[in-house]
């Protein structure tokens, strides 16, 4: 009787349904293909009938890293870990989690394990480009990005992060150009600018630039810079003029000061801004705030509050103004972004006469596409409805190189 029992037994566990390479292979397409949520419960019903299935909890991990839960991210990659802590993907993985919930000491501790056990994978290495980068530590931070290159040069994923690294480290050069043409009998306007951006450290930068302009018949010119200074991983601070002695049209002082500070998707924008005109003054501060729903996809808001004082006519108004703006990457190369704003404060190119159009409506579109990491051409176009039932239609075209 004994026996008996003991075959049927066997016989129920030999017909258990186990887990296949084919119930493997359909998560991992899941993932892969986007579908997160139903390749996560697949994999969790994987674990649930075996729990030693290593290559499946990593999965889960590496989809909850991916759906934005990092805490959840971390149990997972710790819960390998505890039996297995020579395990190099957990320890990248729960590495990543801490790096996304902001815990870098605990991230650095474990990806400083993960370099002892294999120092030459593609995967530790590009993990450590991505600390370093964070912590502001740009020049390691490319030198760990370019030896996980070197390690897995197919990989796209790093190679576009090492580009990152490499635009936020190099120098620069920017060129500008802007053509304004109004709907009544005013002569286009021509713009040019110039600037230079250098690293002074890595966590410092410094520019000079100067713009010449030709609107309402006058040709005027200004000039200055500024500098820019990464207190910590979360905040970049920038402060910088434009200065001309004589201009009528263009401000002779063109003052900011600007705070970013970044806490995980969404990054605070602080702003203030002064103009002195040969008869005008004008104080607009803004705060905002931008989303990055993903890596591809960011929202930002803005509010602005401005003071304009007119010295010929003793007349002082404030103003209440706003935009929004949605950038969407489209294929590697080329981000798009479309906007609109409310109020003169968001005009790329402030003069005299725009000070008075604190209602008017500007609607923006444009793109800003890669040449690789060393080149970027952004044409965009804006049509205003200002005040004085004047349409205006702007269009920009920026040129960017690095080296």
């Amino acid at each position: 009787m004994t026996l008996h029992w003991a075959a049927v037994l066997a016989c129920a566990i030999v017909a258990a349904p186990q887990p296949g390479p084919d119930a493997h292979a359909e998560a991992e397409g899941l993932a892969k293909s986007g579908a997160r949520a139903k390749a996560l419960q697949r994999f969790q019903a994987i674990v649930a009938e075996n729990p030693n299935d290593v290559d499946a909890r990593l999965w889960i991990g590496r989809l909850h890293l991916w759906m934005g839960h990092p805490v959840l991210a971390v149990s997972v990659f710790e819960s390998i870990l505890a039996s297995n802590p020579t395990n190099v993907e957990a320890l990248t993985g729960v590495a990543i989690a801490h790096m996304n919930a902001g815990n870098m000491a605990a991230a650095e501790a474990a990806l400083n394990s993960a370099y002892q056990i294999l120092p030459e994978s593609a995967e530790v290495l590009a993990a450590l480009g991505r600390l370093h980068r964070f912590e502001g530590r740009l020049t390691l931070a490319l030198a760990y990005y370019d030896r996980a290159v070197q390690q897995s040069p197919a990989d796209r994923d790093i190679r576009d992060a090492r580009d990152i690294a490499f635009a936020q480290r190099t120098h620069r050069v920017e060129a500008r150009y802007l053509f304004e043409h109004f709907n009544r009998e005013v002569t286009d306007t021509n713009s040019g600018a110039f600037d230079v951006n250098l690293r002074a450290a890595d966590r410092a930068r410094v520019y000079a630039g100067v713009q010449t302009q030709r609107k309402f018949d006058r040709t005027e010119s200004r000039g200055g810079g500024g500098v820019e200074w990464s207190v910590n991983r979360s905040a970049i601070l920038r402060g910088g003029g434009l200065f001309s002695s004589g201009s009528v049209v263009l401000p002779r002082a063109d003052a900011t000061v600007d705070l970013d500070v970044t806490h995980r998707q969404l990054t605070w924008l602080l702003s203030g801004r002064y103009l002195h005109f040969s008869t005008s003054d004008a104080g607009i501060g803004a705060i905002g705030v931008a989303w990055s729903a993903s890596d591809d996809t960011t929202l930002t808001v803005r509010y602005f509050r401005s003071e304009t004082a007119f010295n010929a006519t003793s007349e002082h108004a404030g103003n209440n103004a706003g935009s929004i703006q949605l950038s969407q990457r489209v294929g590697r190369p080329v981000r798009l972004y479309a906007g609109y704003a409310r109020g003169y404060e968001s005009f790329q190119n402030v003069t005299a006469e725009t000070l008075t159009q604190r209602g008017a409506h500007t609607f923006s579109g444009g793109a800003t596409i890669a040449g690789g990491p060393r080149l970027a051409i952004s044409p965009s176009l804006e049509l205003q409805r200002r005040d004085d039932r004047s349409r205006v239609t702007s269009f920009f075209l920026t040129f960017v190189h690095r080296f």
